[in-house]
């Protein structure tokens, strides 16, 4: 599938054996989620322009949705990649 902006992670910071999700919007600007399968790198189940992932804690990703943080990492674990796909799909995610 091709997408303008992809984001995986990955919530192994607080659990082990934590799930990987990959979060991405299509070429109509809808968003999409799923969990990755295990064995599986994310960024090989979608196309996308820009792209980002990391390790991130659960309580982190919460943050960065309710707006309390710039990127779902901010406060431990680790993020690489494209920032502006990150704050894409932020915003699409709570339509600000």
């Amino acid at each position: 599938m091709v997408a303008p902006h992809a984001l995986w992670i990955c919530a192994c910071v607080s659990a082990d054996e934590a799930p990987t999700w990959l979060i991405y919007d299509d070429l109509n600007g809808e968003i999409a989620w799923f969990r990755v399968p295990e064995q599986t790198e994310p960024l090989h189940l979608v196309d996308a322009q820009l792209a980002a992932g990391g390790h991130a804690d659960p309580a982190e990703v919460l943050r960065w949705l309710e707006g309390e943080a710039t990127d779902p990492w901010a406060g431990g674990g680790a993020g690489w990649g494209d920032l502006a796909a990150t704050d894409a799909l932020w915003r699409k995610i709570t339509r600000s």
